[in-house]
């Protein structure tokens, strides 16, 4: 098992250079990644601490550290951003590495949003309970790469929630003046309203001055208090243990490229389907199986739905005029390895609809996309009662 970190920043080359210099050990390769824009200084506090240094170009106005996620070449990688530190416990953990014996594929991590000082953090809705996807697995597929600036990654498979965190410290570094200019240009990209607070998700998380009544806060463990200190001050002079620096001039275009490139790998070749059996006749509002082969020849594994992600075997009924009269999923109830196939029973249920309908069925990956290898039966649908 191998551990990369990943940063793609602009700034705070102080907090970047703590992370490193206290938790550089863990990591089988670090790769930074700067804003060609930033001030030289960032660049050159990041030589010696990592192995590879990207000056990119055309960022814009905001970054997403998972953008590098196809610069890496280990199995694992954390995903950090340059206001971010990670926790006493968080860091012990990834020494350990018992923590990736795992089936999961990501892990979420929770972040703790310090405020007003750095010994402590909101431990209100929405600050409270953040977990955010920092710890994926490389070697499987990615469903939204590149993301779009501040989402999380979404990699295919099951992810396991941890409970050691993340500090974020863009509430004490910034000034309530600096904070507002960045929610006034985000929103002017995107100002989606929070649901449950007034204002939307910029202004309520990165202005919480503005909150109505008192906010409550959760004091830092004196470790994390030290190490958020720690960084806070930190002289990003020269590296404590020197790694061969290697630098790279790159357009973010051309490392989406790659991503794009390799994560297409793992959608080479098909899934289909085929009806293995199905009634000629069911009753409205009963279910009624119809038996389906899922075969899967794409380079990457289908999982099955949990929490609305994964993959299903849905139908689609439409009456003989062609109006949808129904819908449903079959579940997969295993993940499917590429090469291989299972049967999966699904369950047709019309309610009221009485006469001949065409069922169409597909699998879809939940969220996502259909994959387009319908396969059709035709049905009659009975009254109660009726006898066949």
């Amino acid at each position: 098992m191998s551990l990369a970190l990943l940063i793609l920043a602009n700034r705070h080359e102080q907090i970047i250079a703590a992370n490193i210099d206290r938790w550089g050990h863990v990591f089988d390769e670090i790769v930074v990644g700067i804003d060609s824009r930033s001030d030289s200084a960032v660049g050159a506090a990041m030589i010696g601490r990592v192995d590879r240094l990207l000056y990119v170009e055309g960022i814009g106005h905001f970054a997403n550290s998972s953008w590098l996620l196809p610069m890496a070449s280990t199995e694992w990688a954390l995903i950090l951003d340059s206001d971010e530190v990670i926790s006493d416990e968080l860091g012990a953990q990834l020494a350990e590495r018992a923590m990736f014996d795992t089936t999961a594929n990501s892990m979420a991590v929770p972040m703790r949003w310090c405020w007003p000082s750095s010994s402590s953090y909101l431990n209100d809705e929405p600050w409270r309970f953040d977990p955010q996807i920092r710890l994926v697995r490389r070697s499987t597929f990615q469903a939204n790469y590149p993301t779009d600036v501040h989402v999380a990654v979404e990699m295919d498979g099951p992810i396991e929630y941890l409970d050691a965190p993340l500090f974020h410290l863009d509430l004490v570094l910034n000034s309530y003046a600096e904070r507002s200019d960045k929610v006034l240009t985000r929103d002017t990209e995107s100002a989606t309203q929070m649901a449950g607070f007034a204002g939307t998700i910029n202004s309520v998380y990165y202005l919480p001055e503005e909150r109505d009544g008192q906010l409550t806060t959760a004091h830092a463990l004196d470790d994390d208090r030290e190490i958020i200190d720690s960084a806070l001050q930190h002289a990003a002079t020269v590296a404590r243990s020197p790694r061969v620096t290697t630098s790279k001039n790159l357009h973010i275009e051309e490392i989406q490229r790659i991503g794009i490139a390799q994560n297409q790998r793992f959608l080479d070749g098909d899934a289909s389907i085929g009806i293995v059996s199905s009634p000629a006749q069911v009753i409205a509002g009963k279910a009624s199986p119809v038996e389906v082969r899922l075969t899967n020849n794409t380079r990457r594994t289908l999982w099955p739905r949990v929490n609305g992600r994964g993959v299903a075997i849905g139908w689609v009924a439409r009456s003989r005029a062609g109006d949808e009269i129904a819908t449903g999923r079959g579940e997969l109830t295993v993940p499917l390895r590429s090469g291989q196939s299972t049967l999966v029973i699904t369950w047709i249920l019309i309610e009221t609809y009485l006469g001949e309908c065409s069922i169409c069925l597909d699998i879809v990956d939940e969220g996502r996309f259909w994959f387009g290898v319908d396969q059709h039966v035709n049905l009659e649908i009975l009254a109660a009662g009726s006898t066949f």
